[in-house]
């Protein structure tokens, strides 16, 4: 006979069941998140994505992923001003100027050139050194050098398929060697050949590495969850950690051969035949996560190293900003984002409108997993000075210098559990290489130098420069909040406006010098200086097994130049 059951116990039950069920008290982070999936995408806006812009309908995975109770969706997410500065910000954790990745001899550059001897300094902490109990395997494009050195292997992931180089037409194995893919760090086959399957077809713009990559990143989940069945421990019950850097949507754009003019009903161009492909490439591997129980213990995080290339037919869309890729201005480094962590307790998506940089993500990120921070959650000076507790990193009273180029957990803010307040005053660097391009403080932005790309149809004044121009007498400021096209001066000369000129600009000069102060690279050398042709993928590890080395010229070491073509 069944005894009655009281309400009190009934309530027990209850406690306990859910107390259990969310890990206890310690939050969406108390163990139950162990595995992190970075899908770092270049040269996306935020005028190609539907969950920015409603009209776009290229990127169904991903719209129906922001639709999701988990996700957050970033709305003040800064990138470099390029694909390899963000790379290195995100996965270091530091601003890149602060520790030197700039060139001397062209300060305003911070593109690795193909013969770069740059090698990511050891001492450097890395995502993949921060999660070293994680199964970790990077697919795709490694912007951080392509010497042996270089190889992400020697940056703390376990397994690495992809290229380090510039997919680049002129290749003659004289001057400049056709790039390889690699295999950890041997080369397996070389991209405009038929070693092992046409890779990339250079006449139609198509390639097989879309299906390679989804492959790999498909089998590299199921090796890491065969351990337990539906569980989401790899070898040894680690965790893992799988970053997809994909450049497919980079100039000249590839696809594989089954999505060539798939999308003639949208925009009808290489570009968009590569972001649905791309799409759907994300909606696979979250796909595997789901089949292999692994979804709700993955954080997934999805942004753009760069804006899209604006200035090129073929290339994105950085609406409602105005520029291209490269730029200082918003649709220069205004990136989309969005982050899903499942479980995350709300009835609907969370849209934050926090600003971050890159080095931000990768703090936040890695807090959300449950990783030390190489800081312990403080910022500290490079010098061994004093920590600063997060709960002094922003406000009104701005920010503390030594915290200024290292990364912040975020986390939340991200998660909507902190919402103090819309604009939370952290301050943002816009550098270009070791200038001081502009700042990003609060609603306000302001601009001490202009060096932009030519859009057409768009004219910046003073800001459409394609040299630098020096404007740090009278900057320029702007309310990026209320005109994030940067089209109207705040003191344009009316008397409200330069009423407004007068009171902010105190304020922004103030957070210009903190930055200055705290970034004081002027004394130091830049990584990016040596170039030497013999760096180039000539005779790279592996290349005497499978008949791909190629005899290198003369050793010529120099000071890099700027590259052709800036990535």
């Amino acid at each position: 006979m069944l005894r009655p059951v009281s309400l009190r116990a009934l309530l027990v039950v209850i406690v306990v069941y859910c107390f259990c069920s969310t890990g206890g008290s310690g939050g969406v982070n108390s163990g139950r998140l162990k595995n992190l999936v970075v899908f770092e995408l270049q040269n996306v806006g935020w005028g190609d994505m539907g969950a920015y812009v409603g009209w776009q309908q290229e990127t169904p995975h991903l719209d129906s992923l922001v639709r999701s109770a988990d996700s957050t969706i970033l709305y003040g997410l800064y990138s470099e001003t390029s694909k390899s500065a963000s790379q290195a910000a995100f996965l270091t954790g530091r601003l890149p100027a602060s520790w030197g990745f700039y060139s001397s001899n062209d300060a305003e550059r911070t593109e690795l050139h193909e013969d770069s001897s740059f090698v990511l300094p050891s001492t450097l902490p890395t995502l993949a050194k921060q999660l070293s109990s994680h199964s970790s395997k990077l697919i795709g494009r490694w912007y951080l050098g392509q010497r042996p050195e270089a190889n992400p292997l020697n940056s703390g992931f376990n397994s690495f398929l992809g290229y380090v180089s510039d997919r680049s037409y002129e290749h003659d194995d004289l001057r400049y060697p056709n790039p390889g893919i690699y295999r950890d760090k041997h080369i397996f086959s070389r991209f405009y050949e038929t070693y092992s399957g046409e890779l990339m077809n250079k006449e139609n713009r198509t390639s097989t590495l879309p299906s390679m990559f989804l492959r790999e990143g498909c089998d590299f989940i199921e090796g890491a969850t065969a351990d337990r069945a539906g569980g989401t421990e790899g070898e040894n019950g680690a965790p893992f950690y799988l970053h997809l850097t994909i450049d497919a949507l980079s100039h000249p754009c590839y696809r594989s051969k089954r999505y060539v003019n798939v999308s003639r009903d949208t925009r009808s161009t290489d570009f968009s035949d590569a972001l649905i492909e791309t799409d759907h490439l994300i909606g696979g591997i979250i796909d595997q996560l789901r089949i292999r129980g692994a979804y709700n213990n993955t954080v997934i995080a999805i942004f753009s190293g760069s804006t899209a290339e604006a200035a090129l037919f073929n290339g994105g869309s950085n609406s409602p900003f105005s520029g291209s890729a490269g730029d200082t201005t918003e649709g220069g480094v205004r990136v989309p984002g969005i982050v899903v962590i499942p479980g995350r307790g709300k009835k609907e998506p969370y849209r934050s409108h926090q600003t971050l940089t890159l080095y931000d993500l990768h703090h936040t990120l890695a807090s959300l997993v449950g990783a030390p921070s190489p800081h312990g959650g403080e910022c500290t000076s490079p010098e061994g000075g004093v920590s600063v507790p997060k709960s002094e990193l922003s406000g009104q009273g701005g920010q503390k210098e030594d915290c200024i180029f290292t990364g912040i957990d975020l986390s939340d803010k991200v998660l909507g559990r902190a919402d103090t307040g819309q604009w939370e005053h952290r301050v943002v660097p816009i550098y270009r290489g070791r200038t001081l391009m502009a700042i990003r403080e609060g609603r306000y932005k302001i601009h001490r130098f202009a060096l932009a790309n030519f859009v057409p149809g768009q004219h910046l004044g003073p800001l459409t420069a394609f040299s630098l121009r020096n404007v740090t007498e009278f900057p320029m400021l702007f309310d990026v909040v209320t005109d994030p096209s940067e089209r109207f001066y705040v003191g344009d000369g009316f008397g409200s406006s330069s009423e407004r000129y007068t009171l902010t600009m105190p304020q922004m000069s103030a957070a210009i010098t903190r930055v200055l102060v705290a970034v004081d690279n002027s004394a130091t050398g830049g990584l990016l200086n040596e170039c030497d042709v013999i760096y180039r993928e000539w005779s790279p590890p592996g290349c005497t097994q499978t008949g791909m080395c190629l005899p290198p010229p003369p050793s010529h070491l120099t000071m890099c130049t700027v590259p052709p073509y800036v990535g």
